[in-house]
């Protein structure tokens, strides 16, 4: 006799990116691009001019090297960088904010969300920085597991380590993020589905209504 199946769930569990999906980011940079100007001002930097510049290249899309793009905006050489560049991203990494804003009905959504499947948020940058983040958002405690990646452009081992502390295979995750998913860069099995400018809060809620149907 044949074993019955299992009757196991389309969803068994959800991660989630961090930045521009559970907060806007913008809030933390502007921060940190604050820190960086104010330490400029040690070099003999005008701290009001190096801010503007930090902020317009930053919502410009900066891919990269934004502040050594603004230092050379306001007047620094090529070979005056290497002196000064060290210690202002230092600056900006060293940004820890005591309060941030989680998008509204984030931290509802998410607890109702985590109620019916274990929940992990997955995050790409520096560990450092982004568990002072969590702490200023207040989310700390908000998740089953939270695992770091200091690699951006190769997200699929985190996801796919993410799916192990959670204890389900990766293809019965979902992956709530910012973005559109890149095939090359999410394991083919993860379902992924992209938040709004608003945030992850409808996402999650439209995610918990499918599980409860």
């Amino acid at each position: 006799m044949s074993a019955e199946p299992l009757d196991v769930p389309a969803i068994g569990a959800v991660t989630v990116g961090l930045d521009d999906t559970l907060f806007p980011l913008e809030s933390w940079l502007d921060g940190a691009f604050e820190d960086v100007a104010a330490a400029a001002t040690a070099f003999g930097l005008d701290e009001v001019a190096l801010l503007d510049r930090l902020k317009a290249l930053s919502a410009a899309g900066s891919n990269g090297r934004t502040i050594e793009r603004a230092l050379i905006a306001v007047g620094m050489s090529d070979v005056e960088l290497p002196a000064v560049t060290p210690g202002l991203v230092a600056a900006f990494n060293a940004h820890a904010p005591a309060r941030l804003e989680c998008y509204p009905g984030v931290e509802a959504a998410l607890s109702t969300l985590r109620s019916l499947v274990p929940v992990a948020c997955v995050t790409d940058g520096d560990p450092h920085t982004q568990r002072s983040k969590l702490r200023a958002l207040r989310l700390t405690d908000a998740f089953d597991a939270v695992v770091f990646s200091e690699h951006p452009d190769d997200p699929s081992t985190p996801l796919e380590r993410a799916a192990l502390l959670l204890g389900v295979p990766a293809a019965q995750t979902v992956h709530v993020m910012h973005g559109g998913p890149d095939a090359a860069m999410i394991p083919r099995q993860v379902r992924t589905l992209q938040v709004g400018p608003d945030g992850a809060a409808s996402t999650f809620v439209a995610l918990a209504a499918e599980l409860s149907a």
